[in-house]
């Protein structure tokens, strides 16, 4: 007996170990899907989930700077137009910069519970104000930062109703008279 062709039959994987080690991969890659869908998508189709974030973001932005401008504390100063194309413009570079994030760092994205997203959301809507000169104008800095801090918690409790009546839709009752 050779100690090296031993050594050889053991370094070898049988066909069923193998296979085994197949499905544990596709298990773990379909989990992977599956909570970057959890964490992100509306939608399972992605121009659904596209037309269904710039209409959240549209309501959740109206409602918040409506609300601000009903206290007397307006964020921001704006046109019809402008609104529209700074809310299509954050939610068309937003979801491109969450999708490359969430592929690559995955895990300090869940990590960070929200903070990382919220930070890069500061800075989209920097850049969007500053992209867009007429029609959509933040007052300041720091209206940008409580903006994005408010937008971002009620969005997330709007997506949170909304994602458990996509993907739980309530059970309807037979009703026999």
């Amino acid at each position: 007996m050779d100690p090296k062709k031993d050594d050889k039959k053991k370094d070898k994987l049988s066909e069923e170990e193998m296979n085994e080690l197949l499905e544990q991969l596709k298990k773990y890659k379909k989990n992977q899907k599956q909570r970057f869908g959890i964490t992100f998508l509306l939608h399972t189709n992605y121009l659904i989930h596209l037309m269904l974030s710039f209409m959240v973001n549209l309501i959740v932005a109206a409602a918040l700077i409506g609300f601000s401008a009903g206290i007397n504390q307006p964020f921001v100063v704006l046109e019809l137009l402008g609104f529209f194309l700074a809310i299509a413009l954050v939610t068309l570079i937003e979801n491109m910069t969450k999708i490359l994030l969430y592929k690559y760092f995955t895990s300090v994205m869940l990590m960070s519970m929200g903070l990382i997203s919220l930070m890069v959301f500061i800075l989209i809507m920097y850049t969007v104000d500053l992209l867009l000169t007429t029609g959509f104008r933040f007052l300041g800095v720091e209206q940008i930062i409580v903006f994005a801090v408010f937008f971002t918690m009620i969005r997330f409790l709007f997506t949170s109703y909304l994602r458990r009546w996509f993907f739980h839709p309530p059970m309807r009752q037979n009703h026999r008279r």
